[in-house]
């Protein structure tokens, strides 16, 4: 155990099914229902935030006491939204993200609080033995400052919870990833004027 990892891609790419193939007993912490593709499977509990103070609670608590082999956050957008929410004042994490222009401080202070919640949760690994995984949405950064300054606009793609976040989990984990699916390809041999090659032919499948 002991691996700090983190996965970012499009919806229904398989990043929590693939979370789920760390060693068990595993728990998703969701900030939303997001379990249809692993509901059953032995091993896993589920526990869903109502708000971010319950995610500190869960991690001094329960996963400090070592039920778990592994433990995924499932997602950092979502805890940085309820984050976002609760600096609003908002009953609840609205559907519509809040206009992040109009809001930039409840933005700029969500990021640091976020990431002083995860500085404890990456921690653990090194206190104990067990796996963390943080999961997010795919998102592509145009940098402003470099858009104005240069003809040339530098887009990065990582994972979705403001670049700083982004920037700052990708530094702390010791493996990230990228999910996606893509049509599959399988390799055939073809004679082409006498000579054996290769040929990559697409199945009509997908994997991920």
């Amino acid at each position: 155990g002991r691996l700090k990892a983190s996965f970012y891609g499009m919806p229904k790419t398989g990043k929590t099914r693939l979370a789920c193939t760390f060693p068990k007993p595993l728990l998703i912490i969701g900030t939303e229902d997001g379990t249809a593709s692993v509901v059953g499977t032995p091993g896993i509990d589920f526990v869903q935030l109502q708000k971010t103070d319950e995610f500190i609670e869960i991690v001094r608590g329960p996963v400090a006491g070592g039920r778990w082999k592994s433990v995924v956050l499932d997602t950092l957008i979502g805890l940085r939204d309820m984050r976002v929410a609760e600096s609003l004042g908002l009953a609840e994490t609205p559907t519509v993200r809040p206009n992040a222009r109009q809001n930039k401080e409840a933005y700029i202070s969500a990021s640091g609080e976020v990431k002083s919640l995860l500085r404890q949760f990456l921690d653990l690994p090194r206190l104990m033995d067990l796996n963390v995984i943080i999961l997010s949405q795919e998102q592509t950064f145009i940098g402003e400052e470099e858009a104005s300054n240069s003809d040339i606009i530098k887009p990065s793609v990582g994972s979705a919870g403001g670049k700083s976040v982004s920037d700052w989990v990708f530094a702390a984990c010791d493996f990230n990833g990228q999910t996606l699916i893509r049509p599959q390809t399988v390799v055939q041999e073809v004679t082409i004027a006498g000579k054996k090659m290769d040929s990559y032919v697409k199945t009509g499948k997908k994997e991920y």
